[in-house]
């Protein structure tokens, strides 16, 4: 099956991202939150503020990190009709222009796909926390543990994983969407993409992945 990767048609936003600011971003940025699994403690929800010019799209475009999808109920109740993996959603309050919009979702799926990740053509290397530019030397990583495994001992030298190329094969892949750890996107497939365009939701575009 053919995959894309979801992102926001920004002449169609009014404005990008939509919402840039944030009434109270909740639990957003202490950590509270994990970026893996389910989701099961209480948390503080953020109150989003939409920017004036910004146009009511089926998904926003917002500051949160990319493991949440903002996504209107009707855009919610038709994925649910796909084959997605364990998600949680969570009603959301966004404003704008003094008016307080109870339509919209927060969404995630809860597990993010390692098996369709080619590691042996994927690019790693070391990176530092200050200068996003540098590129260390490659390392070589067979699998997701071990890439946890590596992640942890740079740390201790102040270093981070710098992914400079990603290879994905979707061979075994069934879901419809789905995030993976690597990249801040979702993907979607060729079924659900052309589902989407048919009943004209709105707020976003699918790019295409190139083969390696």
């Amino acid at each position: 099956m053919k995959y894309y990767r979801l992102k926001y048609k920004i002449k169609e936003v009014g404005t990008y991202p939509q919402c840039q600011e944030s009434i109270d971003v909740g639990d957003m940025r202490n950590g509270k939150i994990p970026i893996e699994g389910r989701i099961d403690i209480k948390f503080k929800l953020p109150v989003l503020k939409l920017e004036n010019r910004s146009k009511l799209t089926s998904a926003l475009s917002t500051f949160l990190r990319m493991r949440f999808l903002i996504i209107d109920d009707l855009f919610l109740e038709f994925i649910k009709q796909f084959n997605i993996d364990d998600f949680q959603s969570w009603k959301i309050d966004v404003w704008q222009n003094k008016k307080l919009l109870t339509k919209y979702n927060m969404f995630t799926t809860n597990n993010s796909k390692q098996n369709c990740i080619d590691f042996n053509k994927s690019i790693f290397r070391t990176g530092t926390y200050s200068d996003f530019t540098y590129k260390g030397d490659i390392i070589k990583i067979k699998d997701y543990t071990r890439y946890l495994i590596k992640m942890e001992e740079i740390k201790k030298k102040e270093l981070r994983i710098r992914h400079e190329k990603i290879v994905y094969n979707f061979e075994n892949v069934k879901e419809d969407l789905f995030r993976t750890p690597f990249e801040s996107y979702y993907f979607v497939s060729e079924k659900l993409k052309n589902a989407i365009e048919k009943e004209n939701f709105t707020g976003i575009k699918f790019e295409d992945i190139a083969k390696p």
